[in-house]
C-alpha cells in the first residue's frame, strides 16, 4: 500500500513536472511572438506605405518627364510661328506690295514677295500654309489655289474673323479655325484630330507710321505635325495631351478617345507639379507646366490604372513576403523557446532535487538545506562547467546554499544586524572601483567601435567622478586637481552644447603646487552656462584664467550681460561671525554657498565678486595662497 501511494505521488510529481516545463516554455515561445511578430508587421506595413508612396513618385517623375518632352516640341512651333509672322511683318518686299494692293492696284504680281514667304515657310514643317491678306481680298497664299482657309470671301465667314478686326491684341490663336459659325466654338479633346485646325493671325500695319493696316498674315498649322506631337508619347493608353490659353479655353489637344478635360474643372493643380486627383473613385495623374506663351499651359492627365501597373502586385507580394517571414519567425521562435527554455527547466528539476534532499534529511531541522545526492557527478559537473547565463545561475543557487548552512552551522542569524552594516560599508568602499571599472569598459567598447566622441565623453565623466569621490579629510584641493575637474567638465558641456559653446582654460605652466577649497569652480561655471551661454541665440565663449600674485584669482568670464549686479551683492553679502545671516535664499544657492565657504575657510577678505561690461558677465574668485592641504 505503502509503495502504491508513493508510486502515485511519483506519477503526479512527473505530470507536474511535464506541465510546468511546457508551461514555461509555451511562455517563452508567446513572448517572441508578442513583440516579434507585431513589430515585423508594423515594420512591413510601414514598409508597404513607403514602397508605395515612392512607386507614386516615380509615376509622377516619369509623366513630368513626358510632359516636358511635348512642352518644348510645342514651345518650338507656338515661338517658331510668332518668328515667321514677325518676318513676314517687317518684310519691305511685302509691306510694298500690301501699300500698292491698298491704293487700289489689284493682283499685282511679284515674285520677291513669294520667294520672301516660301523662304520664311521653308524648313519648318509644322507650317501648312501661309496665307496674307489685304484689307478685303488675299494677296498671296501658299497652297496652290485658293481654297476654304485661304479665299479671302471664305475667310470673312469664320468664326474668328470679327475678333480679328477687332485688333485688340497683336496677335491671335484660334483653335478650329476652319469653322464657320456665329458664336465662338468650345473645342473638346474628344473632337478628332483632323477637326481642329490651329492657325495664328496678326494683322499688319505699315512701317512707316505704324498707324495705317494694310492687312493680314494667317499661318496654318499642320494637322499631321501636331499629331506627330502627341504620338512622341507612349504614356498611358487614353492619356489626354491639352494646352490652354490664358483665357482657360482650350487650342489643341491630342484627341486621345476619351475626355478627361472635365478633371481640370475640379483640381487646382498649379503649373510645375504632378498630382493624384480622385473622381468617382477613379485616380488620375495629373500635370501641369506653363507653355512659353504668356499664360498658356499644357496638361497631361493619365488614368492611374494605365500607368500603375505595379501597384496591384506589390501589396499581394508584400503579403506574401509577410506571411512567409512570419511562418519561419514562428517556427525559429518556437525552436529557440524550446532551447531556451530545456536548461531552464533543468536547472528548476535540480533545485527540486536539492529542495526534496532538505525535506527527506533527517537532519534537516539542523542543516536545512542539503545537497542533490540523488544526481549523478556528470549531471552536476555539467551545470558548473557552463558559461551561460544557466551555469551561473546554478553556481550562484551552489554558493547561497553553501552560504546558508554556514549561516545556520555558525549561528549567524543573532548578528544579522552587525553583518548588514559590514556589507553596506563593504559597498560603499566598492562602489567607485565598480564605477571606474564600468566606465573604463565603456571606454574600451567605444574606442574599438570607432566612436571617438563617445569615448571622450566617457573618459571626461571618468575623471569628473574619479577627481569628486577623492576621499580623504582635508575640505581643500589641489589647483591641478580643481582645473582637471572643471576642464573635464566643460568637455561634457561641449558636447552638450556642440557649435553653440567655446570655452578656455588659461593656467600657467607648469601649475603650482597650491591648494583651494574643494570643487568651487564646477558651480560658478554651470551659473555661466545656465544664466549667459544658454540666453544667447547663437551660444558663447566661456573662459576660465588663473592668475597667481599677491593673491590667488581665478576669473570665469562669459558672454551676455543679464546678470542683476545688486541682486548679486545681496546675495553675496556675508560675515561669518553673524549667524543670524546664514538662511540661504532660493535663487543663487551655489554662489552663495561658494562664497559663504570660502569665507569660512579662508577669511573675510576672500570669496567672490561680479561685474559686467556692455556683452560679457566676470566673476573673480579671490582665494589666499595655501602651501599646505590641511586644514
Amino acid at each position: 500500500m505503502k509503495q502504491r501511494k508513493q508510486q502515485i505521488r511519483r506519477q503526479r510529481k512527473s505530470s507536474r513536472i511535464t506541465k510546468r516545463r511546457t508551461r514555461y516554455q509555451t511562455r517563452i515561445f508567446l513572448s517572441f511572438v508578442y513583440i516579434a511578430v507585431p513589430i515585423f508587421i508594423t515594420v512591413m506595413l510601414i514598409s508597404m506605405a513607403f514602397l508605395q508612396k515612392s512607386y507614386h513618385l516615380t509615376l509622377r517623375e516619369r509623366q513630368t518627364s513626358e510632359l516636358q518632352k511635348i512642352n518644348k516640341q510645342m514651345s518650338v512651333v507656338l515661338e517658331e510661328t510668332r518668328t515667321v509672322s514677325q518676318e513676314i511683318y517687317y518684310n519691305s518686299s511685302i509691306q510694298s506690295l500690301l501699300k500698292q494692293e491698298l491704293s487700289g492696284k489689284r493682283y499685282l504680281a511679284n515674285d520677291k514677295v513669294a520667294y520672301y514667304i516660301n523662304n520664311f515657310a521653308a524648313n519648318r514643317d509644322f507650317v501648312d500654309s501661309v496665307v496674307v491678306t489685304g484689307m478685303d481680298h488675299t494677296v498671296y497664299s501658299t497652297e496652290r489655289a485658293f481654297s476654304n482657309l485661304s479665299y479671302y470671301r471664305n475667310i470673312e465667314k469664320k468664326w474668328w474673323y470679327r475678333d480679328l478686326l477687332s485688333g485688340l491684341q497683336p496677335y491671335y490663336w484660334f483653335p478650329l479655325a476652319d469653322r464657320n459659325a456665329e458664336k465662338t466654338p468650345v473645342l473638346a479633346n474628344g473632337t478628332p484630330q483632323s477637326g481642329n485646325q490651329l492657325a495664328f493671325a496678326r494683322p499688319i500695319y505699315s512701317m512707316s507710321d505704324y498707324d495705317t493696316q494694310l492687312g493680314y498674315v494667317i499661318i496654318y498649322i499642320s494637322k499631321e505635325y501636331l499629331k506627330n506631337i502627341w504620338d512622341t508619347s507612349t504614356w498611358g493608353k487614353t492619356a489626354n495631351i491639352m494646352v490652354y490659353d490664358a483665357g482657360r479655353q482650350m487650342v489643341a489637344g491630342n484627341s486621345a478617345g476619351r475626355d478627361y478635360s472635365e478633371i481640370l474643372k475640379e483640381s487646382a493643380v498649379r503649373p510645375g507639379t504632378t498630382e493624384i486627383v480622385r473622381k468617382k473613385n477613379v485616380r488620375y495623374l495629373v500635370s501641369c507646366q506653363n507653355l512659353d506663351t504668356g499664360g498658356w499651359k499644357i496638361y497631361m492627365v493619365t488614368p492611374m490604372s494605365e500607368v500603375d501597373n505595379y501597384a496591384g502586385l506589390l501589396p499581394l507580394e508584400l503579403t506574401l513576403l509577410t506571411a512567409g517571414i512570419v511562418f519561419l519567425l514562428l517556427f525559429v521562435s518556437r525552436f529557440n523557446a524550446r532551447a531556451m527554455a530545456r536548461p531552464i527547466n533543468d536547472l528548476s528539476d535540480l533545485m527540486d532535487h536539492y529542495r526534496e534532499s532538505a525535506e527527506n534529511d533527517v537532519g534537516a531541522q539542523l542543516t536545512l538545506v542539503q545537497t542533490a545526492g540523488s544526481l549523478s557527478e556528470e549531471a552536476l559537473h555539467s551545470y558548473e562547467n557552463r558559461e551561460d547565463e544557466v551555469g551561473n545561475i546554478y553556481r550562484s543557487y551552489e554558493q547561497l546554499i553553501e552560504r546558508l548552512n554556514v549561516l545556520i552551522r555558525e549561528n549567524y542569524v543573532k548578528d544579522l544586524e552587525k553583518k548588514d552594516a559590514e556589507l553596506a560599508l563593504l559597498q560603499s568602499q566598492i562602489n567607485p572601483h565598480f564605477l571606474y571599472n564600468t566606465l573604463d569598459s565603456i571606454n574600451w567598447m567605444a574606442l574599438a567601435n570607432g566612436e571617438d566622441e563617445i569615448s571622450r565623453m566617457v573618459t571626461a565623466l571618468s575623471d569628473t567622478f574619479r577627481l569628486s569621490l577623492i576621499r580623504n579629510n582635508s575640505s581643500f584641493i589641489s589647483l591641478e586637481q580643481e582645473f582637471q575637474y572643471i576642464s573635464s567638465y566643460l568637455v561634457l558641456q561641449k558636447f552638450r552644447y556642440g557649435k553653440r559653446l567655446d570655452y578656455e582654460i588659461l593656467v600657467p605652466d607648469p601649475m603650482p603646487r597650491l591648494f583651494l577649497p574643494r570643487f568651487i569652480l564646477q558651480p560658478i561655471v554651470e551659473n555661466s552656462l545656465k544664466h549667459g551661454i544658454d540666453l544667447q541665440e547663437d551660444g558663447g565663449r566661456i573662459e576660465v584664467k588663473l592668475d597667481i600674485g599677491a593673491d590667488v584669482v581665478i576669473t570665469v568670464t562669459n558672454d551676455g550681460s543679464e546678470i542683476d549686479l545688486a541682486k548679486m551683492e545681496r546675495l553675496l553679502a556675508f560675515h561669518p561671525k553673524k549667524n543670524e545671516i546664514l538662511v540661504f535664499q532660493k535663487e543663487g544657492y551655489g554662489v552663495q554657498n561658494i562664497n559663504r565657504r570660502i569665507k569660512i575657510l579662508c577669511g573675510e577678505r576672500y570669496g567672490l565678486s561680479y561685474e559686467k561690461t556692455e556683452n560679457r558677465t566676470i566673476c573673480r574668485v579671490r582665494l589666499p595662497k595655501k602651501t599646505k592641504e590641511g586644514e
